[in-house]
């Protein structure tokens, strides 16, 4: 099901443009059942895009994965929607955001992942703005506080946490222990509220966020 929905998805946002026939009732019966599919495929791809909404806003960096050398690095971002779209994929219905980071701003197609599975379909596609190749990122909403962003080439092999309010690192922990792709994973706290704030532990958190950062603005 996971497969077909995934695949609806793709095609419905490629059929968005086509015009549909007023007179419905006289169609062969066939072709109605499969007019009222699209219509109701449709529909769910353009709730996919509304997705993003849950995204815009202000968040700050609060753990890096895999390990490194950590520090502290409460780096704030934000994340704003546009009217513009790219194609990833088979997929020409991708929105884009505007995100600022601590290296910049760049407009970057988005896609909105809603499990692990999701995100292993998505990374490593090839993704376009008007012909252009472009990099993109892949979301994954984890609670009202907490996201994760992702590097759309390299996926799960490099992940950031997102959250609205910076957690104690006890809430931290507490917290990755309830999450599939977190529980196992190694990763260096860059940003909780009991955090050291010595002045090598902020280069050593600078170094390790602009390592992140770095990955996107290629």
């Amino acid at each position: 099901n996971h497969s077909i929905n995934h695949l609806n998805r793709q095609y419905a946002c490629h059929l968005n443009h086509l015009p549909l026939t007023a007179g419905v009732s006289n169609l062969p019966t066939m072709l109605r059942f499969l007019l009222s599919l699209t219509l109701v495929v449709l529909v769910a791809c353009d709730a996919d895009v509304d997705n993003i909404d849950k995204f815009e806003g202000d968040w700050t960096a609060v753990k890096l994965y895999p390990a490194g050398p950590g520090g502290t690095s409460c780096d704030t971002i934000s994340f704003r929607k546009t009217s513009n779209f790219c194609k990833c994929g088979a997929d020409a219905h991708i929105p884009v955001l505007k995100f600022n980071f601590p290296m910049g701003q760049m407009k970057i197609p988005a896609i909105v992942a809603e499990s692990k599975e999701d995100i292993e379909e998505a990374t490593g596609l090839q993704c376009s703005c008007k012909g252009r190749r472009t990099e993109y990122l892949i979301f994954r909403s984890l609670s009202d506080n907490y996201c994760i962003l992702l590097d759309g080439e390299l996926g799960s092999t490099m992940i950031i946490l997102l959250a609205k309010e910076i957690p104690s690192q006890k809430d931290l922990e507490n917290f990755e222990k309830t999450v599939d792709m977190l529980k196992d994973k190694a990763g260096s706290s860059i940003c909780v509220k009991d955090m050291e704030t010595s002045s090598s532990n902020i280069e050593a958190g600078t170094t390790a966020s602009k390592k992140w950062w770095s990955s996107i603005k290629k």
